[in-house]
């Protein structure tokens, strides 16, 4: 028999609900301003990677969240609530500072808990049942209440396999960051080019 932990016990704090966020904007007014990730900004593989960059994370964030919404930073979950998929993401420096729209959660893990080895889970077949089992709605739109969220049960497998699942996630976390980095560096510089050859200045 495999040992299994509620998800509220894992949660360093509560959870922490998104902000409604008008249509287009995309960023909140602030110094600086706070970049909003959306569920398209979350990758639709298993990895959960989220593109958007933030600004960094600051202690004073924290303290101002209510004013500010959901912020996140480097090692939370971010989970998809509301949507045709209902998928989990972990968040890293890069999209450290960032708020998260009303379609998402966000949440930190106590320590000793891997958020890579959770959003692996989460993400997995045996993740991705359970989560329709707590979840209502359709196969167009699933929605799954701050409540159900809490009551689920993780699988904490041996120590030894959740360590591996730990280092081979984050690597390949990692990997992926820096081919999305290089895209949009190799974008940048194509369009800079564009940009001299339309000026003459090539």
């Amino acid at each position: 028999m495999i040992e299994s932990v509620r998800f509220k016990d894992m949660w360093e704090g509560g959870l922490r609900k998104g902000i409604r966020v008008l249509p287009g904007v995309d960023c909140l007014g602030d110094d600086p301003p706070r970049p909003v990730i959306r569920i398209g900004d979350l990758s639709n593989d298993p990895v959960g990677l989220i593109f958007k960059k933030g600004p960094g994370y600051e202690e004073e964030y924290e303290e101002t969240s209510r004013k500010h919404g959901a912020w996140v930073k480097a090692g939370d979950l971010v989970i998809v609530i509301s949507g045709s998929t209902l998928k989990c993401a972990v968040a890293d420096e890069t999209n450290a500072g960032c708020v998260i729209s009303q379609n998402l959660a966000a949440v930190s893990l106590k320590e000793g808990y891997s958020p890579y080895y959770v959003c692996w889970y989460l993400n997995s077949t045996h993740g991705q049942h359970q989560l329709a089992q707590y979840s209502k709605g359709s196969s167009i739109t699933r929605f799954i209440s701050l409540n159900s969220l809490e009551q689920m049960e993780i699988p904490l497998l041996p120590q030894r396999v959740r360590k591996d699942i730990h280092a081979l996630f984050a690597g390949f976390h990692r990997h992926e960051r820096r081919l999305v980095e290089e895209r949009e560096e190799t974008i940048r510089i194509m369009n800079e080019i564009v940009r001299r050859a339309q000026e003459g200045t090539l």
